[in-house]
């Protein structure tokens, strides 16, 4: 099966897991794995100085050290691996999960059977093995369990395999009490498990949702680039075209043309370096994944920015006739930003302030300095703002 299909499959069987995942879950079961055995053998040993019941603690305690060997095999295993796939740590995690299963249903036997409260450890298994598998794998899980505890409660029963005595009440033998435990833990292991796979079930189509959805947001994203890309270097041609054109006229005929025809040709010139910029940035911007890149902050004299803002919208103010002014009161105004962004916000608020004002009207442009603040101020006879939207 090629990678991509192997992934795909993964996500779709598997959608909440992933190797990074199922690593610190096998980390998490060897760390626990390790307090278990410690707390068991300590427990057994004083349980066995104290009461000194008739139980086979050899077989205890060396069931322990097989388990302690097992877990210091999967400790060097996980660290000396330089990596592992998703299938093999899938594998890695069952086989646990069965040895640890095997284990404890003979640390069950070997403490007293049906005598032992230790049987409801299986529950952390069921648990266990619901979030990180699929439904049918944990079902699988918890009817091996019944199976493997009932098998042992009722060959106990029949004498085919020793009973031990954990207390002096043969509730081994009654079987009454015997049928009772059993339909209480199937009950038990099975709504255990139905719980955690249906939550988790939820949470699995939830993911696929949520993945499937990123994945139509990466198309439209892509889309939305090709076509920035494809729109930034149609318009730039032409415009590189209109500004070389432009550039040699006043190269060539500067001498020969009147002052304000030079100067309406300076200004198409600038504002098509503008626009040729804005299209550079596009064209970063479908390249960079959505991600604006960001121009380093400087300092920056905030009077000369509106001067040269104003200077290039002053040509369109008369040429819908509006007797546009411009007081400056302020010849330094030194801030940290970023220039474009002064000068976008300027350009926007003198522009606007010219197209929505009829021809004949008045735009009016002031700086100034107050209570030690720079303050820019502008009026024009256009329609305005509603105070709402101020």
């Amino acid at each position: 099966m090629p990678d991509t299909e192997l992934k795909q499959f993964i996500s779709d069987k598997f959608p909440f897991l992933d190797t990074d995942f199922l690593y610190s879950r096998i980390n998490w079961s060897i760390r626990l794995r390790w307090l278990a055995i410690l707390g068991f053998f300590s427990f057994s040993y004083y349980y066995r100085i104290t009461y000194d019941p008739p139980l086979p603690f050899n077989y205890i305690w060396t069931l322990l050290g097989v388990l302690t060997i097992i877990n210091l095999i999967y400790f060097l295993h996980l660290r000396l691996a330089k990596e592992l796939s998703f299938i093999n740590e899938l594998t890695i995690l069952h086989i646990h999960v069965i040895i640890d299963l095997l284990a404890l249903s003979l640390l069950i036997h070997f403490t007293g059977g049906i005598e032992t409260p230790i049987y409801f450890f299986y529950i952390f298994h069921i648990v266990f093995s619901s979030i990180l598998f699929r439904p049918r794998t944990a079902f699988i899980y918890t009817t091996a369990i019944f199976v493997v505890f009932s098998g042992m409660v009722l060959f106990e029963y029949d004498g085919l395999l020793p009973h031990y005595v954990l207390f002096d009440i043969s509730i081994y033998q009654n079987s009454a009490a015997l049928l009772l435990i059993l339909v209480v833990f199937f009950i038990s292991m099975f709504t255990t498990t139905y719980i955690c796979t249906s939550f988790m079930e939820v949470y699995r189509q939830s993911k696929r949702i949520i993945a499937r959805q990123n994945k139509e947001l990466l198309e439209l994203n892509r889309q939305r680039s090709q076509f920035f890309r494809f729109t930034s270097h149609e318009l730039k041609s032409p415009l590189i075209a209109v500004k070389t054109s432009v550039d040699v006229v006043l190269k060539t005929y500067r001498k020969h043309l009147p002052d304000k025809a030079r100067d309406m040709l300076q200004r198409a010139s600038a504002r098509t370096a503008q626009m040729l910029t804005m299209i550079k940035e596009l064209l970063e911007l479908s390249k960079s994944n959505g991600k604006i890149p960001q121009e380093e902050k400087q300092s920056l004299n905030l009077a000369e920015v509106i001067q040269e803002v104003v200077e290039q919208e002053a040509e369109v103010a008369r040429a819908k006739n509006i007797r546009f002014k411009f007081e400056q009161g302020v010849q330094k105004a030194n801030v940290n930003g970023r220039i474009r962004d002064f000068r976008t916000i300027f350009q926007n608020l003198i522009s606007n302030a010219i197209r929505y004002t009829p021809d004949q009207g008045k735009v009016h442009i002031k700086t100034q300095k107050g209570n030690g603040k720079f303050v820019f101020e502008i009026s024009d006879t256009g329609i305005g703002i509603a105070p709402e939207d101020l």
